[in-house]
């Protein structure tokens, strides 16, 4: 199935704590997105955010991006790998995977995530 799940970056600034709604399908269908790319890094640093209502352990990078592209006054739809696919689900991981281009090639930005600017 070409179905995909898309992250709503709830509104907020600075060191506001990331809250986000995950939006199932169908409710993706024709919805203006944008793409996070970013360097997943160290496993064992992450961020908690909030993730519909419940805490997530984001990649810390991933955590940083989100929390340089969000709004502090509306809401902003993403993919973001690591939340947008069950991560636990074997199955939906390979079949996500495998379309993962499409993600990119029809949203409508992609962000891409270096990290933060050394010594600046």
């Amino acid at each position: 199935s070409d179905d995909f799940r898309l992250l709503e970056i709830l509104p907020g600034q600075g060191l506001d704590r990331i809250t986000c709604n995950i939006i199932q399908p169908p409710g993706t269908r024709g919805l203006k997105y944008e793409c996070i790319s970013y360097r997943a890094g160290d496993p064992k640093e992450v961020l908690e955010i909030e993730v519909n209502g419940h805490s997530f352990n984001a990649f810390a990078s991933l955590g940083a991006a989100l929390r340089k592209i969000r709004l502090p006054d509306r809401s902003r739809v993403v993919w973001a790998d690591q939340i947008c696919i069950n991560q636990k689900d074997v199955e939906e991981r390979g079949s996500q995977v495998s379309i993962m281009r499409k993600f990119y090639e029809e949203a409508e930005c992609v962000f891409a995530w270096l990290g933060h600017l050394e010594g600046g």
